[in-house]
């Protein structure tokens, strides 16, 4: 059950965390936005090194946009994701882009940092270029903001 409200954001191979807000007291509020490779081709050169044929991770006007929001929160971070560090002692129960830990690092200190008593859970939020960890005791609420358009359809 866990895992169906998070069904369509896992079906996403690439999000960009477009917003992080707090909407009331103690409400965390994420928007994400689905990302799939542009259809030009580029060429990149770092320190002499070229690389060719690549595609850049993009959003458009035709992406699909996502609402996740928890009433509640314990803990949240936010993590650039090019430095975040993963531990084989992290053990991921389920999930792709958005997962359900079972034992992690962060568990750990928010059981250190903090008086809430477990059981409560660690849901990872895998973003291009962010990590989001939030600990919370109840599950957050995912909306389609906006649906996924083709450029071709017409209206």
């Amino acid at each position: 059950m866990v895992m169906e409200i998070f069904s369509e954001l896992n079906f996403c191979k690439y999000v960009y965390l477009r917003e992080v807000s707090e909407p009331g007291n103690k409400q965390l509020r994420l928007v994400l936005e689905e990302a799939t490779p542009a259809r030009k081709l580029e060429t990149v050169v770092v320190e002499g090194v070229k690389f060719s044929d690549l595609r850049a991770l993009e959003s458009t006007e035709f992406s699909r946009l996502f609402e996740v929001t928890w009433d509640s929160y314990i803990a949240y971070t936010v993590r650039d994701e090019s430095v975040a560090a993963f531990e084989p002692y992290d053990v991921i129960e389920s999930g792709r882009v958005v997962c359900v830990y079972s034992t992690s690092r962060f568990l750990d200190y928010v059981s250190l940092a903090t008086t809430a008593e477990r059981p409560f859970r660690h849901i990872g939020v895998h973003c291009l270029n962010h990590i989001v960890d939030v600990a919370s005791m109840g599950l957050p609420v995912v909306r389609e903001l906006r649906q996924h358009h083709s450029p071709h359809m017409v209206v």
